[in-house]
């Protein structure tokens, strides 16, 4: 107990002593993962560009998407020479559901070394549009994850739409879904012949046709929408696995 109140008076010593930035301790609060602590004492500052620049790397240890980016504005020219902040903070980015925060992070005017392309730069514009690139732009150990996320970009959804209208199934195989292709066309052909085949032994109009009818017109819009959205997924699949591989490769 008698600790920890020497701690807490410890504290708030230097909290309220020091105008200037105490890195040491900051460094310690870090270290010990004092979140709580190290937002009392980063706010206790006057504002400056060396405080706003600690504000940043608070807030990209702690994954604060908006505050890094504020605070990396009103410093950046201490965020931008610190590579471990740009690095670490690209990194959340990349992997952020927030796309609006992705963008503005890697939108920031002059950022990334007076507007130099870094690593994590060319990893969010391939991620964009994987056609701005060539293999050559990136190191052997990605190649094969861009070729894979490129190629199913280039892919069209709509064009999978089409191969399963004129065959069933075949739009899945565009997507390289081998298995899912031929469990689609079998389900498909079997409803089609045994409509075919209740149409003409019972009629159009009896319940078997008309039900046998209904599962094939289901399965057959089901496997045309499947198709669309099995490119979309793949895209999707991809792009996260290059963004994945990228960001376990530079960091």
């Amino acid at each position: 107990m008698k600790k920890q109140v020497n701690s807490f008076i410890l504290f708030f010593c230097v909290v309220f002593s020091s105008a200037q930035v105490n890195v040491k301790f900051i460094d310690h609060l870090s270290a010990n993962n004092l979140a709580r602590e190290h937002t009392t004492y980063l706010n206790s500052l006057p504002e400056s560009d060396s405080v706003f620049y600690f504000k940043a790397k608070f807030a990209a240890k702690y994954d604060q998407g908006a505050f890094i980016i504020n605070n990396y504005v009103l410093s950046q020219a201490l965020c931008n020479a610190d590579t471990n902040l740009n690095n670490k903070a690209s990194i959340h980015f990349l992997t952020a559901a927030d796309q609006r925060n992705t963008q503005a992070w890697f939108g920031i005017p002059g950022a990334f070394s007076a507007g130099k392309e870094n690593n994590f730069n060319t990893v969010y514009k391939a991620s964009l549009n994987p056609n701005l690139f060539s293999e050559e732009n990136f190191p052997l150990e990605l190649q094969k994850s861009y070729l894979k996320y490129k190629r199913s970009y280039n892919k069209k959804p709509v064009l999978a739409a089409v191969f399963s209208t004129i065959l069933p199934g075949s739009g899945k195989l565009y997507a390289g879904k081998t298995k899912t292709f031929f469990l689609t066309f079998l389900l498909n052909a079997a409803y089609a012949v045994q409509t075919v085949e209740s149409g003409k032994k019972l009629g159009i109009k009896h319940p078997l046709t008309i039900i046998n009818a209904t599962a094939f017109t289901v399965f057959y819009l089901s496997n045309i929408y499947g198709s669309y959205r099995a490119v979309i997924d793949l895209r999707k699949e991809r792009k996260k696995q290059f963004i994945t591989d990228a960001t376990n490769f530079y960091n």
